[in-house]
């Protein structure tokens, strides 16, 4: 009985490991020689793909609806980052 409640967990972990990656656009980021710590705040983040695909936080977007969905994201005297990631 406990063998096939390990089997069950190993696949579902197994299983989820590898849908998130191909759920989102492929990027190779660059890496960092050093990182510092930042304080929490409210961010965007801005996905370039290579075939010119757009992404904000994970969800496809049009360029010319990205201006208006961040400054609706945007809360008066909130300050907020935006990342931006895409291909090297």
């Amino acid at each position: 009985m406990i063998d096939v409640m390990m089997f069950l967990l190993v696949f579902f972990v197994l299983i989820s490991i590898n849908v998130l990656p191909a759920t989102c656009l492929k990027t190779q980021l660059p890496s960092a020689s050093s990182a510092q710590q930042l304080k929490p705040q409210k961010k965007a983040i801005v996905t370039l793909g290579e075939q010119g695909q757009l992404q904000l936080d994970g969800s496809p977007i049009l360029i010319t609806d990205l201006v208006s969905t961040l400054k609706q994201q945007q809360q008066a005297g909130e300050i907020t980052t935006i990342i931006v990631n895409s291909d090297k």
